[in-house]
């Protein structure tokens, strides 16, 4: 399902499904062994894991840290997307900047959880109608299965409306 955008383009509107195969798919998430497990039917959250393997290991034997990166760097920017597609609403959205603090070692399987609070979207689309953009900085932990918080990253997410053809 699709609606034209007023610069002539598709939105681009995802089940959650075919997105979860998509991004499984997509090479940095497929060869980092990052895995999505599951987005939330509105698309205000999205968790997934880093899998541990041969293709993400660094010299110590821990997880990439660039794996780790690779995981938080669309994910807002993708929520965001979806959110605003489903009003029939066009943006543009990327992650403007990120910043990975490494705070102990990832030996073992990542889990990390992306969200959306409840007043980001309202908050968005209020600085887009004022000035065409919206930056905001989230912070998401990536932990291992005891809990223990290896990586805190945060990503600054940039919206702003297309620009007419």
């Amino acid at each position: 399902m699709s609606k034209r955008k007023a610069n002539g383009g598709k939105l681009r509107i995802w089940s959650t499904r075919r997105a979860r195969w998509m991004l499984n798919l997509y090479p940095p998430f497929l060869f980092n062994r990052i895995v999505i497990r599951s987005i939330a039917e509105d698309w205000h959250a999205l968790e997934l894991t880093i899998e541990r393997s041969r293709l993400n290991k660094n010299l110590n034997g821990t997880t990439f840290g660039g794996s780790i990166s690779a995981a938080a760097d669309p994910i807002h920017a993708i929520l965001f997307d979806q959110t605003f597609a489903r009003r029939g609403q066009a943006i543009r959205a990327w992650t403007k900047s990120s910043r990975v603090d490494f705070l102990r070692p990832a030996t073992a399987r990542l889990h990390t959880r992306f969200e959306l609070g409840p007043g980001d979207v309202d908050d968005a689309i209020e600085a887009l109608d004022a000035t065409e953009r919206f930056e905001r900085t989230y912070t998401v932990e990536a932990s291992n299965p005891d809990g223990e918080v290896c990586a805190r990253i945060e990503v600054l997410v940039h919206l702003r409306r297309p620009t007419p053809t």
